[in-house]
This record gives structure tokens, C-alpha cells and sequence, in this order.
């Protein structure tokens, strides 16, 4: 297993030279810094950052810059809590396996799902209500369903977690926030035009706008 790391990916034009790199070192995992800006900055973070996603070959990890409550610079981070969202697609599955890796004796997992928000047709609130406890019950079920067999054997704790929102990158980022999370990871497709599209709106999405670290996993399928 290799890793890539600080590669200064400053420029746009470095990204060539940083893809040439993952392959001619057989990296596993590219790790790149990231910093949650406004205006022109944010801009151009999102234009490097999104160029790095699309162009790598192996998967990548998105580290923000550290809180005053983190650990100093330099130290080693214990990942205690992953939170892992998925839409029940093979795709969104495959990154679950690798959020309990992350993770040692007495870490927890949040499983998360976040479902559009339900239409109320001229019922009663009441019976909004109900219909919204039977599909969070019914979600529920399928998130557990989705535990590695062996998680609980390696001392690794699960918490489930169905929201309702329409956007889901900021039900992944709020998420994150609640639950504590020392890691966001999810999958993402390959170099396809339409799955740029999807990296676009969920994951990058997500890798700009949470202040926590993030590990997208490539679909190496696509």
C-alpha cells in the first residue's frame, strides 16, 4: 500500500505531473490539502480541487485545514468516528467496507441516508408524520443490513442515521458536524462525462464545503 502525499498542487498545470506521479509510484491514494475560502479563492479551489478528482487515477483524500481543537501539525490523528453516506447503489455501498478500515477498537461508524423530503398532498400533517416514521423505519433496516458481518468482532460500533433533505451534499456536511465525524468517506464514479457531472454536485460538493477531512473512492469500474 502507497500513498501520495503533499504534492504541491498549486497551479493547474501541476495536476499532469501529479497523475504521472500516482502511476509511476503505484500510489494507492493521493492526499491532497484543502482550505474552505470565499469569493475568487473558492473559485479557484474548486477548479484544482475538482481537476484532481476527475484526473487521478487512484482514489483521494481531501484534508482541510486543521481547527485549533485538533492535534498540532506534525501528530498522527486517531480517526474515532467515520461517517459513510450512501444512496443503496452498489456504487454508494463500496465505501462502506472502507469507512470501518479507517477505523480502530471502540471506533463507530455512522451510516447515513439521506431521502428527499416528502410532498404533502392535502393530508394531514399527522399522516405525513406516520409516512415519514415507515420510511425512516424501513431505511433504517436497510443501513444495518449493509454492517460488515465482522464489524462488531473487531470491537467497532454502528449508529444509523436517515435524513430528510433536498440537497444531499449539505445533509452529508451537517452530518458530519453532529455526529463528530474525524472522516467523511464516500465513493465516486470514474472519468465519464456524466459522472463528472455527479462529482460535481455531491462530492465536490462536499470536499468544499465540509471543514472535514474527506476520502473519495474511486469506482475503478467505470
Amino acid at each position: 500500500h502507497r500513498d501520495l502525499h503533499s504534492f504541491p498542487t498549486r497551479r493547474s498545470s501541476d495536476l499532469p505531473e501529479l497523475v504521472a506521479l500516482a502511476k509511476a509510484e503505484s500510489a494507492d491514494l493521493i492526499v491532497v490539502g484543502t482550505n474552505q475560502r470565499r469569493g475568487l479563492e473558492r473559485l479557484w479551489l474548486g477548479s484544482v480541487s475538482r481537476a484532481v478528482l476527475h484526473r487521478a487515477p487512484v482514489s483521494v483524500a481531501c484534508i482541510p485545514l486543521p481547527s485549533a481543537e485538533e492535534p498540532p501539525a506534525g501528530t498522527i490523528p486517531e480517526v474515532r468516528r467515520v461517517l459513510v453516506p450512501t444512496d443503496f447503489s452498489t456504487l454508494g455501498n463500496q465505501a462502506i467496507p472502507y469507512a470501518y478500515a479507517a477505523l480502530r477498537r471502540g471506533g463507530e461508524v455512522c451510516l447515513l441516508h439521506g431521502a428527499p423530503p416528502l410532498a404533502r398532498r392535502g393530508g394531514k400533517s399527522e399522516q405525513l408524520e406516520a409516512q415519514r416514521a415507515a420510511r425512516e423505519a424501513n431505511l433504517s433496516v436497510r443501513l444495518r443490513q449493509l454492517i460488515p458481518p465482522q464489524a462488531k468482532a473487531l470491537g467497532l460500533r454502528t449508529r444509523v442515521q436517515v435524513v430528510d433533505h433536498a440537497n444531499p451534499a449539505t445533509a452529508i456536511c451537517q452530518a458530519a458536524e453532529r455526529f463528530g465525524a474525524s472522516l467523511i468517506c464516500m465513493s465516486s464514479r470514474g472519468r465519464s462525462r456524466v459522472a463528472k457531472a455527479l462529482l460535481g454536485s455531491v462530492a465536490q460538493a462536499v470536499m468544499t464545503g465540509s471543514r472535514r477531512p474527506v476520502l473519495i473512492l474511486r469506482d475503478y469500474e467505470s
